[in-house]
């Protein structure tokens, strides 16, 4: 069980950090610069494809069940599009394509630099 822990804890962890962060509003603070959200959402979403690569890792290397590495990509596309749509009911915040197309982008590269 401690293994499971380890390995899918920071998983969940980061899943609600994501949600904390989409149900808030007003997070914006001044523009920096052009795109900084999508960056943002890039930065955010790397994150997490690098924590379910983590999880893949150490699920494999304890000899447990570990789900194929499309899968946990298409579950984490999944969690950015609830990602946007909790956006959609929080005042002051709007959901948007592009803003997935960077978490997905994002899911990539950090799955791509744990694997």
């Amino acid at each position: 069980m401690r293994a499971v822990a380890f390995a899918w804890g920071p998983v969940a962890l980061w899943v609600a950090v994501l949600f904390l962060l989409s149900s808030s509003s007003g997070l914006s603070g001044p523009n920096l610069f052009a795109h900084e959200d999508k960056v943002a959402h890039l930065g955010l979403y790397a994150l997490l494809g690098a924590v379910f690569a983590h999880a893949r890792g150490v699920s494999q290397a304890r000899g447990l069940w570990a789900p194929p590495a499309i899968s946990l990509i298409v579950l984490a596309a999944l969690i950015g599009v609830l990602d946007e749509w909790v956006q959609s009911t929080v005042p002051g915040r709007t959901p948007s394509a592009a803003d997935w197309a960077a978490d997905v982008a994002g899911i990539l590269l950090g799955f791509a630099m744990l694997t």
